[in-house]
């Protein structure tokens, strides 16, 4: 809404603060609906208005959700989730904040200077020279990829997985979240497989992984761009792990 040339938002018949600008497609609910936030403007400076509540000054903000990513004025990248402002990096891996499947932990990886951090629910959790967006179980599980020296390693709860190849994008819980899976490499041999709770699995051949990609190339899928396809059938794999779990404890019985 607009008044003498400043703009607000009326929620449930309550007008916010008035800014310069505020912007209309940035409105954005929770998913319960009790809370909303969106972005305004105001002597240059960005805010993100969250319950009606003015958050602090930004030079810009990422795309606007109840977790965003900030840049300040010394053009740093800060994570903030509600209330909370996360430590400040260079940069944070893909721009995003990703959160556990029931939505109660959330997390990320920055970069500072020439190394990355993951951090869950605000800590600095973990130190790498290259990691991954990290991968959030609801029963507290952590997982991330990570590149060291010229191997990879699948991190789950503390534990390393080295391999040669570890495709980002790929990693996957079980749905009972007790088991997982992540497309694995190994450049000797010229081969893909899935690496399921730290076993290997079955070769696959590059034209079965392609085919399932559809049209992307085998180049696409080691960087990590035929993610949504591949992920979908690692979960499937670590589904079948727990299926298997389950049949050996009846049979145990």
């Amino acid at each position: 809404m607009e008044s003498a040339g400043r703009q607000f938002v009326r929620v449930d018949g309550k007008a916010a603060a008035a800014f310069d600008a505020v912007v209309p497609s940035s409105l954005t609910f929770s998913d319960d609906g009790k809370h909303v936030a969106y972005a305004a403007r105001r002597n240059g400076a960005w805010f993100v208005v969250r319950d009606g509540v003015v958050g602090q000054a930004w030079d810009a903000i990422g795309e606007l959700d109840v977790a965003f990513i900030g840049r300040d004025h010394e053009n740093r990248t800060r994570a903030i989730v509600g209330d909370l402002v996360g430590a400040p990096f260079d940069q944070i891996e893909g721009n995003q904040i990703v959160f556990s499947t029931d939505g109660s932990r959330f997390g990320y990886t920055g970069r500072r200077g020439a190394g990355s951090v993951v951090v869950v629910d605000g800590l600095e959790k973990y130190r790498e020279t290259w990691a991954s967006q990290p991968v959030l179980a609801s029963t507290g599980r952590i997982a991330y990829l990570a590149r060291r020296g010229q191997r990879a390693a699948i991190v789950v709860d503390g534990r390393s997985h080295e391999v040669d190849i570890a495709v980002d994008g790929t990693f996957a819980f079980s749905a009972d979240e007790r088991h997982w899976a992540c497309l694995a490499g190994a450049t000797h041999d010229r081969e893909l497989y899935f690496l399921v709770d730290g076993k290997r699995g079955a070769r696959l051949e590059f034209e079965e992984v392609i085919s399932a990609s559809g049209q992307f190339s085998m180049q696409d899928v080691l960087q990590g761009r035929a993610d949504a396809v591949i992920q979908k059938w690692a979960v499937a794999e670590a589904n079948l792990a727990s299926s298997h779990e389950g049949i050996a404890s009846d049979k145990a019985r």
